[in-house]
């Protein structure tokens, strides 16, 4: 069985396809981005608390946007022009095809795969402004009840919810433009206030510990109930990006549950400092800003091979992972190992 993926989110599809991807998508996307922007709320306003307004934006300005300029600027480009080669177009690398000029055209320049640095910048400028306006209160990092964390997830789903049925969607997901969906980019920033209500009230940290488990376990029965109603809709005939109710509420629920849980786990296992943890934790950043274009060269390399799914995947990935990983060497020893991302 395939599933029909939604343009928006990615319109290339290859000849060798798998079911199994489809559901490891779902449960990767469910609460990887949800997380993020949990850690980036709950980061940035830590360094509020340790430093000026100014300092902090200087800081976000190194750490996020140049990253996200160079990114776009350099790697985007090249990355339509991958895609064009994906695609089959004639002249995939001419400036017509990287910057299309009309509106019918399948791409435009925009913030591509490091979509999620755009929203975290826009996010941390309306932290900015809030923050000078607040300034001259109390910054006490205050304790909170069982029932107020309660409340704040509540809240936090029905929010969500309320966004995804404007929005049309059953579960959100970033978009490559500069100006998102509201849904997409509203979405996402409810999750970012929660980051900044759990530093607010640190007594959070040690419930979401205590019921990481818990929130583990209800966070998949809401996924499972996810990927059954959507094979239902498959069997039928349906597509699982038109809305749906049971869907969409579902969906929210894995993302709310299985962030906190998987931030839970971590509290509370990652306790000791490991070598190859740290190496990862240190590289992932640059790794990431890397990667893409490499799977686009690898995947172009082998588009034509008929090979099962599982094997094309395990081919380009391996070669993907290798490439970046000796790139990311290069670039340690180029700074002396200390870079700057």
């Amino acid at each position: 069985m395939e599933t029909t993926i939604e343009p928006e989110i990615w319109s290339y599809k290859d000849s060798s396809t798998s079911i199994i991807f489809d559901g490891i998508l779902g449960f990767i996307h469910t609460f990887r981005h949800p997380t993020f922007f949990i850690i980036s709320g709950f980061v940035t306003e830590m360094m509020y608390r340790k430093y000026t307004g100014t300092i902090v934006m200087k800081r976000r300005f190194k750490r996020l946007f140049l990253p996200f300029l160079v990114t776009t600027v350099v790697a985007g480009p090249l990355i339509y022009a991958l895609l064009g080669r994906v695609y089959g177009w004639d002249d995939p690398f001419s400036i017509a095809v990287m910057f299309p000029a009309t509106e019918t055209s399948s791409w435009s320049f925009g913030t591509t795969f490091v979509w999620f640095l755009y929203y975290l910048i826009l996010y941390n400028i309306i932290h900015y402004i809030y923050h000078q306006i607040v300034q001259k209160f109390p910054k006490e990092v205050q304790t909170t009840s069982n029932l107020k964390f309660v409340i704040q997830l509540v809240l936090l789903f029905i929010g969500v919810s309320f966004i995804l049925y404007g929005w049309g969607q059953n579960s959100l997901f970033g978009l490559y433009s500069f100006f998102p969906d509201l849904g997409s980019i509203g979405g996402y920033f409810l999750y970012y206030i929660i980051g900044i209500s759990i530093y607010r009230h640190l007594g959070d940290l040690e419930r979401i510990k205590s019921l990481s488990w818990i929130f583990v376990l209800l966070g998949m029965i809401a996924l499972t109930t996810y990927f059954i109603l959507g094979f239902d809709i498959l069997k039928s005939g349906g597509n699982t990006f038109d809305f749906d109710w049971g869907l969409m509420l579902s969906s929210n629920l894995a993302g709310i549950f299985l962030s906190f849980g998987c931030l839970g786990l971590a509290m509370k296992y990652y306790t000791k400092s490991h070598k190859t943890i740290t190496f990862i934790s240190d590289s992932s950043y640059f790794l990431y800003l890397i990667h893409f274009p490499f799977v686009l060269i690898f995947l172009d390399i082998f588009i034509e091979y008929n090979w099962p799914a599982l094997v094309k995947f395990g081919v380009v990935l391996s070669l993907t992972v290798m490439s970046a990983l000796i790139i990311n060497q290069v670039w340690v020893k180029a700074w002396k190992g200390n870079p700057p991302i």
